[in-house]
């Protein structure tokens, strides 16, 4: 699948508005989706992410497991709250990776010895 695809699977699938149940509780809901990002609501702040980004950890993580912890030590900048970034991306790229379907299901409690994961098909 190349980055285009991606794209538009995104946007038929999750349209501006869908609410997404996030594994450790509360919402993630759709409010935007230009060409290049997707901006979604989680409690009271607005992030945007890239497609590019998730595009590209998808497949930097095709055939593998996937820790919330292993993206935040790939882009801490996007993933890590404590370097620039959101921790809320890890769990949204899992929920959209679920949605679309590439992956089946999102592992784990979400705490300290059982973080989220995903097993990315090859």
């Amino acid at each position: 699948m190349d980055l285009e695809t991606f794209r538009l699977l995104v946007k038929g699938v999750i349209p501006v508005g869908t609410v997404l149940q996030n594994p450790g509780g509360g919402t993630s809901i759709i409010k935007s989706l230009t060409n290049r990002a997707i901006s979604y609501k989680r409690l009271s702040s607005t992030i945007n992410v890239s497609f590019r980004v998730l595009f590209d950890a998808y497949n930097n993580f095709k055939g593998k497991k996937v820790l919330t912890n292993d993206l935040k030590s790939y882009k801490p900048s996007i993933y890590d709250s404590k370097k620039g970034g959101h921790d809320c991306n890890c769990t949204f790229l899992f929920m959209v990776l679920c949605r679309l379907p590439l992956v089946v299901e999102i592992e784990g409690r979400g705490v300290k010895g059982s973080p989220f994961f995903v097993n990315i098909p090859k």
